[in-house]
């Protein structure tokens, strides 16, 4: 097929005008006074959102080459996401403002090379700053300021701050639709462990999980070698019509594909997941697996088929199974009880620092439970609306709980922009003066989001006095809710200077031409 090629300013153009309008689609949805986008589906009711990744997935331009640059800016949005959960609109208000400011310097002479330098010379002295405003998160109410900033709802952030002081810090949320118009919290029994499915064909749902609901449960501690080895538990779970979880220490290619194929034809709903850890402590928790689901646990000496009855099978109330992780819901609570009961008596007859912490590590996930928070509305489209924002404000309560919180309401971001102000910093002035201007971006847009202009507030604004968006006022910051995760901090400014260094050192734009535009231009050829 024939392309069409575009170089330098021309290329550069298309990729400011992408950049800008996907940046344009997504940047009012920033901060507590964010406005809604509304987006065609394919399937039922369009979707009303004001969640960056969501609305930045959905984007497609007409023009190919602003296409392809939003689609990298695109990147920002949806990496940072993937890392952290939230801070998917700052990423593209701030990496917006380093393309299209900088492709402007560009034009002007400056070496896009330089710029790409210069950006990667600043980005560990921000990052470096935002971690030496970072606090661990201490108290409930910390955890409540947390989830009331990414939601703007004191009921989300109240649900959140139960949802982890009813269990403990190393507890679940996932979230389901409720049946009625409530939005409530739900405590039950279960574990998670880091490891997805093996095949992305094995996700059932639109947010790429695995759902599967009364699940059989078939715990082995060994590599799958053939179809043959699967096929007594694979018949029950035929026969029974109920979904299966395999979880295996390895599987040969050609059976995942079998299982694969069975899946994609509706003959079984499979899905299989490597065993957690490693080692002894891979065995521990394979042995905690099975206490929760009553399977038993299959080592490499008893698996002798046929001689392995069906019993070996467990059960399980739901399971959902994402590509990095796997939640097991159980209503086995008097066999969990007794597993951390016993757990604890070998914890104080261990001498072994090393076993008490691995020991407390298993206690605290049997411990931790599940918090299902069931999201209610009065509508299917205010029900995805508050799904997805109720999501964040999880993510985001999490992500801080990690890695510390910082001062919100892009505070922080206003505060290095100042910063780097500063006469020491006389490296790669550009690409400085870039950086000073896009980080506080995010706070600009805050207020034009409550339709306050920066001008008439600058001068109140100080270390101690800062802008509170809820209310619309100056106020103590000390006295304020207003709080950010630090490593979303971190994923926003790392992932939208990287995503600019690229496209600002972009000097060729390549793309098919459009057949039916061929015909069309030989037409009118003279």
């Amino acid at each position: 097929m024939a392309k069409e090629i575009l170089l330098s300013s021309e290329i550069r153009n298309k990729i400011k005008s992408g950049v800008e309008k996907l940046n344009n689609a997504v940047r009012f949805t920033l901060g507590p006074k964010g406005r809604n986008v509304l987006i065609s589906s394919d399937y039922g009711a369009p979707l009303i959102i004001n969640d960056g990744a969501s609305i930045v997935k959905s984007i497609e331009l007409k023009d190919d080459f602003e296409n392809m640059a939003s689609k990298a800016l695109a990147l920002a949005s949806i990496k940072t996401n993937d890392v952290v959960g939230d801070g998917t609109t700052s990423a593209v208000v701030v990496a917006s403002s380093i393309i299209t400011e900088g492709i402007d310097k560009i034009s002007n002479g400056i070496n896009p090379v330089e710029l790409r330098k210069g950006l990667n010379y600043y980005l560990p002295i921000i990052i470096d700053y935002i971690k030496q405003n970072s606090k661990q998160i201490i108290t409930d109410e910390d955890i409540y300021k947390v989830a009331y900033v990414s939601s703007g709802s004191s009921e989300v952030a109240s649900l959140i701050k139960d949802a982890y002081k009813n269990t403990s810090k190393d507890t679940v949320i996932t979230l389901e639709a409720s049946q009625g118009i409530e939005t409530s919290l739900v405590l039950v029994n279960g574990y998670s462990y880091d490891r997805g499915y093996l095949s992305s064909y094995m996700a059932s749902t639109n947010k790429k999980e695995a759902e599967l609901v009364n699940p059989y449960v078939l715990i082995l501690n060994k590599k799958i070698n053939n179809m043959n080895e699967l096929v007594p538990f694979l018949e029950v779970a035929i026969k029974d019509n109920l979904p299966i979880l395999i979880i295996c220490d390895e599987i040969e290619q050609d059976v995942l594909n079998a299982l694969v194929v069975n899946k994609l034809r509706g003959i079984v709903n499979v899905v299989v997941t490597k065993a957690p850890s490693f080692g002894n402590k891979k065995t521990q928790m394979l042995e905690d697996i099975a206490v929760l689901t009553n399977a038993k646990f299959v080592k490499d000496a008893s698996f002798e088929l046929p001689n392995l009855e069906n019993n070996a099978l467990g059960r399980s109330k739901k399971i959902i199974v994402s590509n990095t992780n796997t939640i097991i819901i159980s209503d086995n609570k008097k066999e969990i009880d007794d597993r951390i009961k016993e757990l604890k008596e070998e914890l104080i007859n261990t001498s072994s620092e090393y076993d008490k912490e691995k020991l407390q590590e298993r206690i605290a996930k049997l411990v931790g439970g599940i918090a299902i928070i069931k999201v209610g509305a009065l509508t299917e489209i205010e029900q995805k609306e508050r799904q997805l924002l109720i999501e964040d404000a999880v993510c985001a309560t999490k992500a801080a709980i990690s890695s510390g919180v910082i001062p919100g309401g892009g505070k922080v971001f206003f505060e290095i922009s100042e910063e780097l102000k500063s006469d020491k910093y006389k490296e790669h002035i550009s690409s400085k003066e870039l950086l000073i201007s896009a980080l506080k971006k995010p706070f600009f847009q805050i207020l034009e989001n409550c339709g306050i202009s920066f001008e008439s507030i600058k001068d109140k604004l100080n270390n101690k006095m800062w802008f509170n968006a809820t209310s619309e006022t100056i106020e103590d910051y000390s006295q304020m809710n207003i709080i950010d995760p630090t490593s979303v901090a971190i994923a926003v400014i790392s992932n939208a200077v990287s995503i600019s260094s690229i496209l600002l050192t972009t000097e060729c734009g390549i793309v098919d031409i459009n057949k039916n535009k061929e015909e069309v231009n030989e037409d009118n050829l003279l």
